[in-house]
């Protein structure tokens, strides 16, 4: 059973709040990985780490790994 997105959303909120990636580097010495669907069907997913998205929140990289745009198209 999957989880409504809000929910999951809400879970990591709660947990890490509106770290970054690279505050989240910085405090732990860890690499997060979380990979993402291109924004169409046939694109290459993206990785999103400190390395590639410093500045993007984490929470926000969950949301976007839960989304699969062209199921919806």
């Amino acid at each position: 059973m999957l989880a409504p997105t809000e929910t999951l959303l809400a879970a990591v909120k709660s947990h890490i709040g509106n770290v970054t990636f690279q505050e989240s580097y910085n405090l732990t010495r860890r690499i997060v990985n979380i990979s993402v669907c291109s924004e169409n069907e046939h694109g290459d997913p993206h990785l999103l780490n400190y390395l590639t998205a410093p500045n993007v929140v984490v929470w926000s990289a969950v949301a976007a790994s839960s989304a699969a745009p062209f199921l919806f198209a």
